[in-house]
């Protein structure tokens, strides 16, 4: 993926409502995707920032639109309350908006 970012998990809501509680709902994937660089800055400056890891993308047909959302990293890294991680964390923001940027255009 652009940016740095890989996709590292894949979680298909569609299939999980499905298959645990009989609900069929339109495909809903959510990814999880992680920049190693970044991941480990962060893990360095914040080490249990883990439980915000990977950030989450997701893909969703609606309308007849596609839309690509991802979570903001400057938000989880204001969650934590550690201020070293805003560099860090604008800088993840910086490139996810550039690589979902790059998938609409």
């Amino acid at each position: 993926m652009a940016e740095g970012f890989g996709a590292i998990t894949e979680l298909n809501v569609q299939t999980t409502l499905r298959d645990k509680i009989d609900l069929e709902v339109e495909p809903y994937p959510v990814v999880g995707m992680c920049n190693p660089n970044l991941a480990s800055q962060a893990i360095a400056v914040e080490h249990q920032i883990g439980v915000m890891l990977p950030c989450s993308a997701f893909i969703h047909e609606c309308g007849g639109e596609v839309h690509v959302l991802a979570q903001d990293p400057v938000l989880m890294a204001q969650v934590s309350n550690n201020a070293d991680l805003s560099s860090i964390a604008n800088e993840a923001s910086q490139r996810i908006k550039r690589a979902l940027q790059s998938l609409i255009a």
